[in-house]
C-alpha cells in the first residue's frame, strides 16, 4: 500500500465532473471557488446551509424498494434479497435490473445505485468545512463543536454507505484535493475492509463527542450521540459477522465464508487480504459493547401503545402473560409494532427510534402495494418464505394442526370476521384463507394477503374504501383484471402493507397518505445486535470503552435472553427456550428468523444475508407464493406455486452481488484501484 493512503487519490476529478451547477464548487473556475469559500464561512447561517447542503446528497434510508426516480440513490434493499420480488426494470428501477443482472461495471455509472463518485462529493464538502471553519469568526466554542461533531458524522457516514454498497474504501482523511495535477498525483489503493471499519468508526466516535443527546422537535432527523452510537454498534457487528471476519461465529453454515467469497483478493502493494482471513472471537465483544454502550444510555426503549378494549387476549396456552417488560402483558401489541410505520405515532418522541426521520419516500413507496385498481402498481410482491417465517399467535411455528387455542391450517377458510387494534380480519364475501389465521400480530402489520381489508378511508368516492383485495383471477385485483397490467401486479398473491395506514388510499376522491417516518436506527436493532454478539462469545473478553473503563462480556444466556424477549414481547409473543439459550446455532437460526420479521423492508435482510456468508444459500431459494393464475372460487389458487414467468428464472444469485462494482470508467482512469471480485 502507498504510504500515504489519505493522498494521491482520483476521486477529485471524478467528483468534479459529477457536480451540478448548484454546487459551490466548479472545476471550471477554481479561482472563483477560492471567493466561494470565503463566502461560506462568513457566518454561520451559510455554513450552515452549506454542512446541510452537503448532507442533502446522501441518498434517503427508506430508499430500499430499489427506484431512485423520486429520491435520487437508491440501495439494491428488498428487491436484491429473499424478502420480496418485483418485475419492474425500466428506468428507475435499477434494483430489477441488477437482480436480473444487467448492472455491471461499464454501464454502473448510469444508474441510481452508483454510490461511490456522490458519497466522496460529500466527503469532499466537509473536508472543505473542516479545513476551513476557523475561518467563521462569528461561532461560539459550543456552536464550533456542535458542526464538526455534524461534519465527522456526516463524513464517515458517506463513507459506511461507500463501504456498504461497494466494498472497502478509499480513505482520503482531511484532504482537499487541487485540480489540473498530473495523473500520479491521484494513483492510490483501496483500505482494506478492516482499515475501513476502524477509520469509520473513529470518526463517528470523534463525531460524538460533539453530538447532542437529543434535538428539538424542529430538528427531528438530525444526528444525535445515540445516533454515531448505533452506527457504531451496526459497523462493529457487521466486522464481527462471518464473511468479514475470516468465517468465523455462528451462521449456520460452515466457517468457510470469508475464503469462498475473498480469499484471493489482495492488495497489490503489499499483499494484505482486502478482506480479512483469520477468525478474531473479540470482535464479538466490541461488537456486544457498542450495543451495550446504546442500551445503558437508557434513553431508548421499545415503542408501546397500552392495551385497551380492543386488544386481543393473549392465547390461554402461553405460560407468561406479564406486564411488559417482564413478559407480552399489558400492552397492545399490533398497535405497539404497526403505529411505528404508519405514520400513526408521533414519531417526534418515539423513544424506539435511535435515530429516524421523516420521509416522503416511504409514503409514495406504499403506492406500489396498492392495486393498479385502485391507483397503484401492485408488484411490491413478498414471498412465501416471509409470510412462513411469521409466528403464530402463541410462538408456534405455522405447522399445522397448531394447538388447541391457536390451530393452524392451509385448507379451508375463516368465514367470520374479527375486530382487534383497529384491523379487521375477515368480513368479506369470500373469507380468510386459514394459513392466515391465528397469526402474530406483526404479520397483520406488514402483510397483504387476498381477501384482506383495506379500509382507505381518506376517501369518501363509493366504491374507493373499505374493500377487500383478492389477487385470483377470478377476484377483484387479479392479474388480469386491468388492460395492458403486464407488470402492475404480485407475482407472489403478498405485498407489504408494513407502511400502510387505514386512511391511506390512492384513488378516489380526497386520496391521501399519511406523513410517515423511517426508523434508520430503531432500538430493537440494539437489542437484537446485543444478544447476537453475546451469542458468539466462547470466553470472557475485555473491553476498554469510549469512557476507559473496562467491560467484560462473555456468552451470558440471562443477557442474551434479557435483550432479545423485549423484542419478542412487545410482538406478544413468549420469549426464547430453555434450549435455544443453550445451543449457539439454535440460537442464531431465531435470531435470523426474528430479524427477518422484526425489520421487513427496513433494508436490514440485504446486508444480513451478506454479513453472515448465507447469501448464496438463502437468495438461490426458489420464489414463491400462491398460484396467483388459479382461481379463487376452486381453490386453485391456495397453493404454494413457486413463481413461474420470466423475471423469477432469470434472476441472479452470485457471490460477486454482495457488492456493486466500481464504475469501471473510474478504474481506467486509476488502474491501481482493485475492482471488486467477479465484475
Amino acid at each position: 500500500m502507498k504510504s500515504n493512503i489519505f493522498t494521491k487519490t482520483f476521486i477529485f476529478c471524478l467528483l468534479m465532473l459529477a457536480m451540478s451547477c448548484k454546487d459551490f464548487l466548479s472545476v471550471d473556475n477554481y479561482t472563483g471557488d477560492l471567493l466561494t469559500y470565503d463566502s461560506i464561512f462568513s457566518n454561520k447561517e451559510r455554513l450552515e446551509a452549506y454542512l446541510w447542503g452537503a448532507a442533502a446528497g446522501l441518498p434517503h434510508e427508506a430508499a430500499n424498494w430499489g427506484n431512485g426516480m423520486a429520491s435520487g440513490l437508491s440501495f439494491p434493499g428488498i428487491a436484491c434479497s429473499d424478502e420480496g420480488f418485483i418485475q419492474w426494470i425500466s428506468s428507475g428501477w435499477q434494483s430489477g435490473q441488477l437482480i436480473q443482472g444487467s448492472i455491471d461495471a461499464d454501464n454502473i455509472a448510469g444508474t441510481n445505485m452508483n454510490f461511490w463518485p456522490n458519497m466522496y462529493k460529500i466527503i469532499r464538502k466537509v473536508n472543505i468545512i473542516i479545513a476551513n471553519i476557523g475561518k467563521c469568526t462569528q461561532l461560539t466554542t459550543v456552536e464550533r463543536n456542535e458542526i464538526m461533531g455534524y461534519a465527522y458524522f456526516l463524513r464517515a457516514y458517506a463513507y459506511m454507505h461507500i463501504l456498504n454498497v461497494h466494498g472497502p474504501v478509499i480513505l482520503i482523511g482531511d484532504e482537499i484535493y487541487e485540480t489540473n495535477m498530473p495523473p500520479e498525483y491521484y494513483e492510490t489503493e483501496r483500505a482494506t475492509y478492516d482499515e475501513s471499519i476502524e477509520y469509520i468508526c473513529t470518526e463517528m466516535e470523534r463525531a460524538a463527542r460533539f453530538l447532542p443527546l437529543s434535538v428539538p422537535v424542529a430538528q427531528f432527523g438530525r444526528p444525535t450521540r445515540g445516533a454515531a452510537y448505533g452506527i457504531v454498534a451496526r459497523l462493529r457487528l457487521q466486522h464481527a459477522s462471518p464473511l468479514f471476519n475470516g468465517g468465523g461465529g455462528a451462521s449456520g453454515v460452515a466457517g468457510n465464508a470469508a475464503r469462498a467469497y475473498y480469499g484471493n483478493w489482495k492488495r497489490a502493494s503489499d499483499d494484505a487480504h482486502f478482506v480479512n482471513q483469520s477468525y478474531d472471537e473479540k470482535r464479538w465483544a466490541i461488537a456486544a459493547y457498542a450495543a451495550k454502550r446504546v442500551i445503558d444510555m437508557k434513553i431508548y426503549n421499545l415503542h408501546t401503545v397500552e392495551a385497551d378494549d380492543n386488544t386481543p387476549a393473549l392465547p390461554a396456552s402461553m405460560s407468561n402473560k406479564a406486564d411488559f417488560p417482564d413478559g407480552p402483558g399489558g400492552i397492545d401489541p399490533y398497535r405497539s409494532y404497526s403505529d411505528m410505520f404508519t405514520g400513526e405515532g408521533v414519531a417526534t418522541n418515539n423513544p424506539e427510534f435511535v435515530w429516524g426521520r421523516m420521509d416522503g419516500v416511504v409514503a409514495s413507496y406504499t403506492q406500489h402495494s396498492f392495486p393498479k385498481e385502485f391507483g397503484g402498481y401492485g408488484g411490491m410482491a413478498l414471498t412465501q418464505k416471509v409470510v412462513d417465517a411469521f409466528f403464530l399467535a402463541d410462538g408456534s411455528d405455522p405447522v399445522a394442526p397448531g394447538s388447541t387455542d391457536c390451530p393452524y391450517d392451509e385448507t379451508g377458510f375463516f368465514l367470520g370476521r374479527k375486530e382487534f387494534s383497529g384491523y379487521r380480519l375477515g368480513g368479506g364475501s369470500y373469507g380468510i384463507y386459514n394459513m392466515y389465521v391465528n397469526r402474530e400480530m406483526r404479520f397483520y402489520a406488514s402483510v397483504g394477503f387476498s381477501q384482506c381489508y383495506w379500509p382507505m378511508l381518506s376517501t369518501n368516492e363509493s366504491g374507493k374504501y373499505n374493500q377487500y383485495f383478492g389477487y385470483a383471477t377470478d377476484d377483484n385485483v387479479g392479474k388480469y383484471k386491468s388492460a395492458g397490467n403486464v407488470e402492475d401486479y404480485t407475482t407472489t398473491g403478498y405485498v407489504s402493507k408494513k407502511f400502510v395506514h387505514a386512511d391511506d388510499a390512492w384513488s378516489g376522491a380526497n386520496a391521501t397518505r399519511l406523513p410517515k417516518p423511517f426508523g434508520i436506527i430503531r432500538y430493537a436493532e440494539i437489542l437484537l445486535s446485543y444478544a447476537e454478539a453475546l451469542n458468539n462469545l466462547t470466553q470472557t473478553w475485555t473491553v476498554t470503552g469510549s469512557d476507559s473503563i473496562d467491560y467484560s462480556f462473555s456468552r451470558d444466556e440471562n443477557e442474551i435472553a434479557a435483550a432479545f424477549n423485549l423484542v419478542r414481547y412487545r410482538a406478544g409473543l413468549p420469549g426464547l427456550t430453555a434450549a435455544q439459550l443453550a445451543d449457539r446455532e439454535e440460537l442464531f437460526k431465531a435470531i435470523e428468523r426474528e430479524r427477518m420479521i422484526e425489520f421487513l423492508h427496513e433494508n436490514r435482510r440485504y446486508y444480513d444475508i451478506r454479513r453472515w456468508g448465507v447469501y448464496l444459500e438463502r437468495d438461490s431459494e426458489p420464489i414463491e407464493g400462491m398460484n396467483i393464475e388459479g382461481k379463487r372460487s376452486d381453490g386453485s389458487y391456495y397453493q404454494r406455486t413457486r413463481v413461474d414467468n420470466l423475471r423469477a428464472r432469470s434472476r441472479v444469485t452470485d457471490r460477486k452481488m454482495v457488492w456493486l462494482p466500481i464504475s469501471n470508467s473510474e478504474i481506467k482512469r486509476v488502474p491501481t484501484i482493485s475492482q471488486n471480485p467477479g465484475w
